[in-house]
């Protein structure tokens, strides 16, 4: 393979991966924007990431008295039991729509992000100058591993250099 052929073959390839992250990331954006179309539709119908219940510990002076006979039946009922008569969940402010996206869209957008900056750097003049160094040194090499096997060969074969 000669270096115009891996050039284009590694084009081809970061071409190809970049449809890739593209297509993928038109999905999530879709399903971003249907998931947001549903959020302002019905706020309270989307799972959300509920915190600890604090519940309200109401002491009862009369122990539980919706339960006959106290916690068990035959046991009689304590003044000092406390019940649970009240939940205080706060689940704040619904999310913005930004919130939702970056949520959603911010790791892949990164790993493109990254990925784009490592072909930028790769496709650098400067770069592509080291690498058509190194390929002009090896071929270099080569031919002078070529002459040499040649001139070790000849003597044996009857040729003279």
């Amino acid at each position: 393979m000669t270096v115009g052929q891996v050039v284009v073959a590694g084009c081809a390839l970061a071409i190809v991966l970049l449809a890739v992250g593209v297509v993928g990331l038109a999905r999530r954006l879709s399903l971003l924007s249907r998931q947001v179309e549903q959020l302002q539709r019905s706020p309270a119908a989307t799972p959300m990431s509920v915190p600890a219940p604090t519940p309200d510990l109401v002491p009862t002076p009369s122990g539980l008295a919706d339960v006959p006979g106290g916690l068990h039946p035959g046991e009689p009922a304590d003044e000092d039991i406390t019940v649970i008569t009240h939940l205080d969940v706060d689940y704040g402010p619904a999310p913005t729509t930004a919130q939702v996206a970056s949520v959603t869209l911010g790791d892949p957008l990164i790993k493109v992000a990254s990925f784009a900056h490592g072909v930028r750097r790769a496709l650098r003049e400067e770069q592509r100058m080291r690498i058509a160094y190194v390929v002009r040194k090896e071929l270099r090499q080569q031919r002078k591993t070529r002459r040499r096997r040649r001139a070790e060969q000849a003597p044996s074969q009857g040729w003279r250099p």
